[in-house]
């Protein structure tokens, strides 16, 4: 795996992720609404109209343009129930090996439409409906093939897994690529897993405990997603940048006589994007700034975590080391900006290699004022907040 794209392409998920859920949340709601009216069990003459109850034929996972499988198939369940209801039990039978039930299947069908003289590939027998069928049936271990996306997904970010068309082990590939995804954001406890279960607490959609069908969404998401290549040396846009100046380091506290209520979750969502913002507009900017001494600022916070009391590691034009803490913000320059004991003590201990960033928006562009050494040093003398720690009582 390329684990700094894939990285990155999940930080960007997490930007979008409220966004992205809006527009794709329908697929946790057709796969609940499966889960509720699917029955293998049913009548046989029941068992066309139980299948337009279980499955929305005008979902883009079932239909597209020229290809609606799930529109034919409802029209040979109609004419032919028992023998439909026959190839749905065989695919859905999980004591029998994943791909002998893919045949079997494709066979019951293919027998099926030459009864009625029809042999459109795009009927039922292809991968993706059939595959399709399998996630609306079992979501936490199936997930939907579709050639093009997967194969330039596994190819984008170098995950080792060979999708061939027209083989027929590519459902169960898929499948055992999107729980590698499931594993991967386990085993780095990914912020994304809080996200997304955060979201499943709504009875509106199939709760997908596996991840599974989380993962399928990423394999989505990054068909989209445009990484920032690594050898592109195209200039970025001019950024303003300039020694700003310090007036005071202050703090006044005010007890209000009516409280106010904040939502602390909404803005601490807001507070990270912005920040993740502003850092990668200063490795941008830090970069382009190094080209002509041959270095790349690197993203210290992201690799070796944000304990550091600096973001991002650079350098100066005679090559030494310049540790910058990024501070961002919506608003003018003039916003007060807090700094950490951490970064205190950083400042005081790499002295004028130490920098502050300061981003703001000036007529909707990044600017940036920088600070460094003892001018940050000497305004860090109030404090807002106190360490108290009370003794063990016998």
């Amino acid at each position: 795996m390329n684990k700094f794209l894939f990285d990155q392409m999940l930080d960007s998920y997490i930007l979008d992720f409220d966004s992205n859920w809006e527009n794709e949340e329908y697929k946790w709601i057709e796969v609940k609404r499966f889960q509720e009216n699917f029955n293998i069990n049913c009548k046989s003459s029941e068992f066309a109209n139980m299948l337009k109850a279980a499955v929305d034929i005008s979902s883009n996972l079932v239909a597209g343009q020229n290809y609606y499988p799930i529109a034919e198939m409802i029209k040979l369940t109609e004419k032919y129930p028992s023998d439909v209801q026959k190839a749905f039990g065989i695919l859905f039978d999980e004591e029998k090996d994943l791909n002998e039930r893919v045949s079997e299947y494709i066979d019951i069908i293919k027998n099926i439409k030459k009864k009625t003289g029809t042999e459109s590939i795009r009927d039922g027998c292809d991968d993706r409906f059939i595959s399709t069928m399998l996630y609306y049936k079992f979501p936490e271990e199936c997930s939907i093939y579709k050639y093009r996306e997967d194969k330039e997904f596994c190819e984008k970010f170098e995950l080792g897994f060979n999708v061939k068309m027209g083989d027929s082990s590519n459902i169960s590939l898929i499948n055992d690529l999107t729980k590698s995804i499931v594993e991967y954001l386990i085993d780095e406890n990914h912020e994304i897993l809080n996200l997304y279960h955060k979201k499943l607490e709504s009875n509106d959609y199939y709760h997908d405990e596996s991840g599974l069908m989380l993962a399928q969404n990423i394999i989505w998401y990054a068909m989209k997603y445009e990484p920032t290549k690594k050898d592109d040396k195209t200039p970025i846009k001019q950024i303003k940048v300039k020694h700003g100046t310090l007036t005071q380091s202050h703090y006044k506290p005010a007890v209000l006589e009516k409280g106010k209520t904040t939502d602390y979750e909404k803005a601490q969502k807001e507070k990270a994007k912005i920040g993740l913002l502003g850092e990668e507009v200063v490795i941008q900017h830090e970069n382009e700034r190094l080209l002509k001494i041959g270095k790349k600022a690197e993203l210290v916070s992201k690799t070796k975590g944000d304990g550091l009391g600096y973001d991002v590691l650079s350098y100066n034009d005679d090559g030494s080391k310049r540790y910058i803490e990024v501070k961002s913000t919506n608003s003018s320059e003039r916003t007060t900006f807090y700094i950490t004991a951490t970064e205190l003590a950083a400042c005081k201990k790499y002295g004028e290699a130490y920098y502050i960033y300061r981003l703001y928006k000036e007529n909707g562009e990044w600017q940036i004022s920088y600070y460094q050494g003892k001018e940050v040093e000497a305004l860090c003398n109030c404090p807002y907040q106190y360490a108290v720690a009370p003794e063990n009582q016998k």
